[in-house]
């Protein structure tokens, strides 16, 4: 079949947003935990990167890599 535009959006502080939102977002923090070295974190309407060390220089590193590679993964 032919796609066709859809004109449609649940309302922001619906409850399904979160549904949505976590959905959505899984395969990015799988990435970012296989490519980035860090563990991806997701909250309701946000997403973030933990990591741990030896030293702040090695912690700093990792988070660094971990946005990186979101921002490539954005980008595909």
């Amino acid at each position: 079949m032919e796609s066709h535009p859809v004109e449609a959006a649940d309302a922001q502080g619906s409850h399904v947003s979160p549904i949505l939102f976590a959905i959505h977002t899984s395969r990015l923090n799988k990435w970012v935990e296989e490519y980035g070295s860090a563990e991806g974190l997701s909250f309701v309407n946000s997403l973030g990167c933990g990591a741990t060390g030896c030293d702040v220089n090695q912690v700093v590193t990792t988070v660094e890599r971990c946005a990186a590679k979101s921002i490539e993964w954005a980008s595909r």
